[in-house]
């Protein structure tokens, strides 16, 4: 789906603003220096009677959530998703332009965008 792959490039791009933005405390403690992406998602075919480990995490539930909390910070990340919370007071489409703004102001967003369009090659055939 077109969605999940711009969510994929999100992360990728800012996966430190993601966790800063919705896990202040782990974000202080964490180095993302090692952070390293793989391409596909991986299963390993684990012989029987192997010892597997147990994951723990916390879902991010972008509906429920107020998107005037988050924009107040004005990050890229802030903005990306704030168009998928609640707008509150807002109309959708005070909520999606606001978002908008908050993108085009936000200090990473200009690295982004060049980033994006470096890694970005024309369309055959006018799609």
């Amino acid at each position: 789906m077109y969605h999940d792959r711009l969510f994929k490039q999100l992360m990728r791009s800012d996966f430190p603003g993601f966790v800063q933005l919705f896990f202040p405390s782990v974000f202080a403690q964490t180095d993302f220096s090692t952070l390293e992406w793989l391409d596909k998602e991986f299963f390993a075919d684990l012989p029987s009677g192997a010892v597997t480990a147990q994951l723990h995490y916390q879902v991010v539930g972008l509906p429920k959530l107020s998107a005037e909390d988050y924009l107040k910070q004005g990050t890229l990340m802030a903005g990306a998703l704030g168009a998928s919370m609640s707008p509150g007071q807002w109309s959708r489409a005070e909520l999606k332009l606001y978002c908008l703004e908050t993108v085009a102001r936000a200090p990473a967003f200009e690295s982004w965008a060049w980033s994006e369009v470096a890694n970005t090659s024309p369309r055959v055939g006018g799609g």
